[in-house]
């Protein structure tokens, strides 16, 4: 979707969507699929996680400047 008008009754339903979408996936991580990966990766397996993130994300970085 380009643009989204807060006045219309239909993208308001598709934002409030959205928003409850990303925060189950949220939660997700938080709650199982990050405190799962500190105890289950090694050190190369955090390094490799951190290389296939850089291999997806070329253009990204995983720190915010």
């Amino acid at each position: 979707m380009a643009s989204v008008d807060v006045a219309d009754l239909g993208d308001q339903q598709r934002i409030r969507a959205a928003v409850t979408e990303l925060g189950e996936h949220i939660s997700k991580e938080e709650d199982g699929l990050f405190p799962a990966s500190l105890t289950a990766l090694t050190g190369r397996g955090w390094d490799a996680s951190i290389a296939a993130w850089h291999d997806a994300h070329p253009e990204g970085s995983l720190i915010n400047d």
